[in-house]
């Protein structure tokens, strides 16, 4: 990305603090689904959240997490062709 590759030279905790993802497993009883949530960061400002459901029934905490990843991978995209327009 466009934006992290200022972080390419000097690595360091700043790059990991740019988009966090979390999830939930089977928070939904009625349904079972897990919920997917992300926030990204721009120039240490809030530029884009999001909470929702996940589209499938994940069987571990893991796979829920990694959906959430996908999640907000797909975000990444978005904002990143949304800065480049």
């Amino acid at each position: 990305f466009l934006i992290l590759s200022s972080f390419n030279h000097a690595p360091g905790m700043n790059h990991w603090q740019q988009h966090y993802t979390n999830a939930t497993w089977a928070d939904d009883l009625e349904t079972r689904l897990s919920q997917s949530s992300s926030i990204c960061f721009w120039k240490a400002c809030p530029v884009s959240w999001n909470s929702k459901k996940q589209r499938n029934i994940t069987l571990s905490s893991t796979e829920a997490k990694m959906n959430a990843l996908s999640d907000g991978v797909q975000e990444n995209q978005w904002i990143k062709y949304l800065i480049e327009e």
